[in-house]
């Protein structure tokens, strides 16, 4: 490897062939036995290359000259890939897009498949473009221009864009007319290294219907000079802007959003529904991105739990409650299902989404609710010390996955079914070869893509507790 390390080096032009795609959308190729990253080659594409980093077991390069073209490459429609990073797959059609998605979720899973487990194919988004509910900015000054957009790939410098096609329409067109007073106003700008400077990020979300949408300035301070003008000029513009919010972010490094949140008009919270659900949705809320596929996504947690019919959920990582009140709005109509029998436990470590999870529950007519604010991984234990026995849990950790005291915990409780909701197939198969390990069964694989034009793909798996 070492001799292969030495012939690449920096700035070396060389010819390299595509043989999959990696986990952030590039292309993956080998220079003998040395892997080459190659941002926007497809599998299949010969490409004459640059190499731009040389490492001890891989290499990066970026095309100079594309030798061959595959027949599942697109023209992009987005004026600013590849340079952005907001997506990595513009180039690849839809259709190879999720044929992509379908195989990586086996590969990660191989291992863990049984000859029983049902597998079906991945389902696809109605939509490929304007499905993100949520969309947050960073805001530059580069040579004393301001730049508002998306990081370019792999770095922290700042695409300056008009339009994401990613982005809901509403969302994109109130964006725009933010920017432009931002260009005018001449506001100080957060600077990452130095630490100095207002604003850091604009976020804006938006609920499904494209009618209601939160305006957020991330700011490095406690005061923020927008006036009551400017705010009842957007409000006659947007009669959908429901309210601005300060988000106070004062420390360093990247993480996007503060703690504190400073109400400077309307209201903090939007109107949000999931099939027969509805939600009184924070902008800094967790929620799934994409406002139309989540549905189909909840649905197929239904379709399980309608099969296993349990007694008590516990609603673990449950945010806002979301999973567990569609789910049991969906089934509360079925026939054969007894929505008055079943208790859900939902468990959250951030107590405002505990707050806001109890009033969902009653704002949709559920009763047999219960909400506590805490460590899953401390909650769940003291539940079982207490006598309580769920039959069912339901989960939707972040992309790390579950904590090994989280599952720990969980196959502590001996609790009979698992409903694992995923967004990284990488993490979902480690924590599944620890639950297979435990004495639990993989029953049931579904892939879902939530997010079109990525490389990212959410997966809903069924496994059962079984004697060793």
């Amino acid at each position: 490897m070492s001799k292969i390390k030495n012939r690449l080096k920096l700035g070396q032009k060389t010819t390299v062939e595509a043989e999959n795609i990696g986990m952030n959308g590039e292309g993956i190729a080998r220079f003998e036995q040395l892997t080459v990253f190659c941002n926007g080659l497809l599998p299949g594409e010969k490409a004459q290359v640059k190499i731009t980093e040389v490492r001890k077991n891989f290499a990066r390069a970026q095309v100079v000259e594309l030798l061959t073209k595959s027949d599942q490459r697109i023209d992009s429609p987005c004026p600013y890939f590849p340079l952005c990073g907001g997506c990595s797959l513009q180039h690849l059609s839809y259709k190879s897009e999720v044929d992509y998605k379908n195989k990586d979720v086996l590969f990660r899973l191989k291992d863990e498949i049984n000859e029983d487990t049902k597998i079906s194919p991945p389902i696809k988004s109605e939509l490929e473009f304007y499905y993100r509910n949520r969309i947050q900015l960073p805001v530059r000054k580069e040579n004393e221009d301001l730049k508002i957009g998306l990081f370019a790939t792999g770095s922290h410098n700042v695409v300056d864009i008009e339009n994401c096609l990613l982005q809901s329409d509403l969302g994109n067109s109130l964006f725009r007319t933010v920017k432009k007073w931002l260009i005018k106003a001449n506001i100080s700008v957060y600077d990452e290294r130095k630490h100095k400077g207002l604003l850091r990020h604009i976020m804006i979300r938006t609920n499904n219907k494209d009618n209601q949408a939160l305006l957020y300035f991330i700011i490095n301070g406690q005061e923020f000079p927008l006036s009551q003008e400017k705010i009842q000029e957007w409000q006659e513009a947007f009669p959908q802007l429901k309210g601005i919010i300060l988000n106070i972010n004062e420390k360093r490094g990247n993480t996007i959003l503060g703690q504190e949140n400073i109400l400077l008009w309307g209201s903090d919270e939007i109107e949000e529904s999931i099939g027969p659900a509805q939600f009184q949705l924070k902008g800094h809320s967790f929620f799934q991105i994409n406002r139309f596929q989540t549905e189909k996504l909840f649905q197929l947690v239904a379709e399980h739990v309608k099969k296993i019919k349990p007694e008590h959920i516990l609603d673990a990582y449950c945010g806002v409650g979301a999973i567990g009140i569609t789910v049991a709005k969906m089934l509360e109509a079925e026939q054969g299902f007894d929505l008055a029998k079943m208790q859900i436990t939902g468990v959250e470590i951030d107590p405002q989404a505990v707050e806001q999870a109890k009033t969902n529950a009653i704002n949709n007519g559920l009763k047999n609710t219960e909400y506590i604010a805490g460590a899953c991984e401390e909650i769940i234990p003291n539940l079982v010390a207490q006598g309580l026995r769920p039959d069912c849990v339901i989960f939707d950790p972040p992309r790390q996955g579950c904590r090994p005291e989280f599952l720990e915990a969980i196959i502590t409780a001996e609790i009979e079914h698992i409903i694992y909701v995923s967004c990284n197939p990488i993490t979902l198969a480690r924590d599944i070869k620890i639950l297979q390990a435990a004495g639990y069964h993989l029953n049931d694989v579904q892939a879902v893509d939530m997010f079109p034009r990525t490389t990212h793909v959410e997966s809903v798996v069924l496994m059962s507790r079984v004697e060793k």
